[in-house]
């Protein structure tokens, strides 16, 4: 292996591995949160997601858990977070994967950092 192509293989790995040692901005500060409005009702219903303490700029993908066997989680939005590491959108309860009667988990993870912390809400369906 030449000089050239040594240097070359090194460089690379620093910068592979400089990928995996990144963390998110917010690692520093409070854990994300996210909050419904309301935070409860039917099928169907429109609801107002907010959220804050995200890596601005980073997409952030919003699923509801179903309790269905399948399927077991359904995508209400994918966003990118605002400057502020903020979060917001409007989607709807699904109807027809809304699940049983009762506590559904709101979830928020964020699809650029994977294992940046994720927030979690409830939403109580009647």
């Amino acid at each position: 292996m030449t000089v050239r192509r040594a240097l070359a293989a090194v460089a690379s790995a620093a910068i592979v591995l400089s990928a995996f040692a990144a963390t998110p901005a917010n690692a520093e500060g409070p854990p994300p949160t996210v909050a419904l409005a309301p935070r409860s009702g039917r099928a169907g219903r429109q609801v107002t997601i907010t959220g804050s303490g995200f890596t601005p700029g980073d997409l952030l993908r919003v699923r509801y858990v179903t309790g269905l066997a399948s399927p077991e989680r359904v995508t209400l939005c994918k966003v990118l977070a605002g400057p502020g590491g903020t979060l917001a959108c409007k989607p709807r309860i699904p109807i027809d994967d809304a699940g049983p009667i009762g506590r559904h988990h709101v979830t928020v993870v964020d699809v650029t950092h994977p294992l940046a912390a994720h927030a979690v809400a409830i939403f109580r369906l009647r």
